[in-house]
């Protein structure tokens, strides 16, 4: 078989009843709240089983006017932070409420109405929408929550106001959080349960550093290289007021990342330095470390490792093990740990993503992959690179026009998506010619300006010449 990794061909490795109902908040704290939400205990060694289906929600900046508009990102922030905990809850990016919000006409800014954030919910496809309004009091921060629940018919709950002196600055999103669970009915593991009690054991840094990392990641998430020039400015500023800001480095190195690799690599061991079992460090280092052009595999697999000590039931860390140990040609091994994930928990969509690239890659089983690939685009539509696998997969078995539907499909979400644009040019290049040159011409416009892309730019030019020269495109 052919693979799709070569000078011509590239791949990809890489979230209207509106009746107002009272949400009860009596004082509750986050210690009692995971006491009253029942976890399943693991043995040693085994991961726990999931309690429910995969949560999407979104969590929209809080508004206000004091102490600073700033403040409510820093609501916003910790709330994402606490659900990213979580191991079955997908948290919408930025870039898709902001899309999502445009469409629909509502400012963000603004309180919504109870109807708009109902139609926001449905647009984003989240069973939640959380957000809420503050304000200043002699005693610190008001802050009042509300949540769009979008079951049945969908309702929007307020919460009573939470009181909290502004300089404990996680104390509301801590109650909040504990409370939503509740109202979801979500059942915590006790790996998640120590991971959030980790999380708000303290605030991390004084409040205008956090207000920066939390504006810093909304900014990065709009995806424009302006907003990534903002982010950036902004967590040099917070690391830089306080370098014992181990949630700001690790923020940065995300940021940076293939672009400045090795700085990016160098935040992270900053982090882990100040907070060597902060969630998700680890699992990054190895990322990162698989992303560089030496692919120091065992150093990857050593980071893999050290993020499943403290996370035993993170996914994506099995994952990026799963690919260090096919990167050392352990393809056997690496179909175990995905067939292991599986088993514990059927519904992860990058799982079966994974799955359906190595079962293809490195086996050539074409019809396990692809009903790995469709499993994995119907648990998760927003999986964008399991599209484009499918449709990579479909391009080499001569299924052009299907492949050039799940393209279709990618960009009609993300109009500049790399893989998306890059194949969808290629595999015109068989059916269309004036298309293919369309296409390449789009894919060099933007891929110019984006630093990740300029290894390809170069090929898309010499295929775009070709095609304008009137040449036959090369076999494939």
């Amino acid at each position: 078989m052919t693979h799709r990794i070569s000078s011509a061909v590239r791949s990809r490795r890489g979230p209207t009843s509106g009746a107002r109902v009272l949400w009860g908040w009596g004082g509750i704290v986050l210690v009692l709240v995971l006491a009253l939400v029942p976890h399943r205990a693991s043995p040693a060694g085994e991961l726990p089983l999931p309690d429910a289906p995969p949560l999407r929600v979104a969590v929209l900046p809080f508004t206000g006017q004091a102490p600073s508009a700033e403040y409510g990102f820093i609501l916003s922030q910790a709330l994402r932070d606490g659900l990213a905990q979580l191991r079955a809850v997908t948290v919408v990016p930025g870039h898709q409420i902001d899309a999502g919000a445009d469409r629909l006409g509502i400012r963000l800014e603004a309180e919504p109405t109870d109807e708009q954030l109902l139609a926001l919910g449905r647009a984003l496809r989240v069973r939640a929408v959380l957000g809420g309004t503050y304000g200043a009091t002699s005693e610190g921060v008001r802050v009042r929550p509300w949540i769009a629940d979008l079951a049945g018919d969908g309702d929007v709950a307020r919460g009573e106001a939470i009181t909290a002196p502004t300089d404990t600055y996680l104390a509301a999103p801590q109650r909040i959080l504990a409370e939503m669970l509740l109202r979801l009915d979500r059942r915590l593991t006790a790996w998640e349960t120590q991971r959030i009690q980790r999380l708000f054991g303290d605030e991390p840094t004084a409040p205008e550093q956090y207000a920066r990392y939390a504006q810093a990641v909304w900014a990065e998430e709009r995806d424009t290289p302006e907003a990534h020039a903002r982010a950036l400015a902004l967590l040099n500023q917070a690391v830089a007021a306080d370098p014992n800001f181990a949630l700001g480095h690790l923020a940065l190195a995300r940021i940076l990342g293939v672009a400045s690799r090795w700085t990016a690599i160098r935040e992270v061991r900053t982090a882990l330095a100040i907070t060597p079992d902060l969630a998700g460090a680890n699992r990054l280092l190895g990322d990162l470390l698989m992303a560089a052009p030496d692919r120091p595999y065992d150093m990857a697999m050593q980071a893999y490792q050290a993020a499943l000590v403290t996370a035993p039931d993170d996914l994506d860390a099995r994952i990026g093990l799963a690919d260090a140990r096919l990167g050392k040609g352990d393809v056997d091994g690496a179909m175990q740990v995905y067939r292991t994930a599986i088993a514990v928990e059927p519904r992860n969509a990058r799982v079966h993503y994974g799955l359906g690239k190595l079962y293809y890659d490195e086996k050539g089983w074409y019809e396990k992959a692809v009903a790995e690939l469709r499993q994995a685009t119907a648990l998760d539509p927003d999986l964008l690179d399991a599209w484009v696998s499918l449709g990579d997969i479909y391009e080499e078995k001569g299924l052009h026009e299907e492949a050039i539907v799940r393209y279709q499909h990618v960009l009609a979400v993300a109009p500049h998506h790399p893989g998306a644009t890059y194949n969808l040019a290629l595999t015109y290049e068989k059916v269309n010619v004036s298309q293919a040159i369309e296409a390449w011409k789009r894919y060099i416009a933007w891929a110019e300006q984006a630093p990740a892309e300029q290894e390809w730019v170069g090929i898309a030019r010499k295929h775009l010449a070709r095609l304008l020269r009137g040449e036959t495109p090369p076999a494939r």
